[in-house]
């Protein structure tokens, strides 16, 4: 890769806004979320989303069993936290 290639790039992301950049971060988060989900009826991967306000962006869903999904329950919390008296 060439310096004038390098200063090219350089000079398009200047270009970019900050909503623009930060939506595509999220599409790009929001994508892989929905790759990860596990699928069942697909109402959770449906309802992954993102939002961009300002200067912050929000990849989230609404689902009430999404942190059971992502986290486990029990003996299979993967933050160590769950019941350990489940047989």
């Amino acid at each position: 890769m060439s310096i004038d290639s390098i200063i090219v790039k350089l000079d398009n992301l200047a270009n970019v806004s900050i909503s623009e950049a930060l939506e595509k971060a999220c599409l790009v988060v929001e994508n892989s979320a929905k790759m990860k989900a596990p699928v069942d009826s697909g109402n959770l991967r449906n309802s992954i989303t993102h939002v961009v306000q300002g200067n912050e962006g929000i990849v989230g869903t609404n689902v009430e069993y999404a942190p059971y999904v992502e986290f486990g329950t029990g003996l299979f919390s993967s933050l160590g936290d769950g019941r350990k008296d489940v047989p």
